[in-house]
């Protein structure tokens, strides 16, 4: 139930280091990125491009609103639109295509 709870409140069951080294992971198994990627960056606004960067860092929710001046919430729904648009189904396959794309390095 902790998890569930942790997980609604934006926050990763990874910690930050262990997020780290999933993500590395994936990378080195498939270093070429889908030749998609770039047009599915298009779709994104400059903000959700912002809050995608942040959680392939493995912030969490709350961590993001305070760096980029905005409610949780607000947070959320970009994380959520992210996922859409995207096409992955949760915030660590959309932290994974952050990297694999190039938007975001580590």
């Amino acid at each position: 139930m902790t998890a569930v709870r942790a997980v609604s409140r934006g926050e990763s069951l990874l910690q930050v280091h262990q997020l780290r080294t999933v993500v590395e992971r994936l990378v080195r198994e498939d270093a070429k990125a889908a030749p998609h990627a770039a047009k599915k960056l298009e779709v994104l606004t400059p903000r959700e491009r912002e809050a995608l960067n942040l959680v392939a860092q493995g912030l969490t929710n709350e961590q993001i609103a305070g760096i980029l001046g905005i409610s949780r919430s607000t947070v959320k729904t970009h994380v959520e639109n992210i996922i859409g648009k995207l096409g992955v189904s949760d915030r660590t396959q959309a932290a994974v295509w952050a990297v694999r794309s190039g938007l975001a390095g580590l």
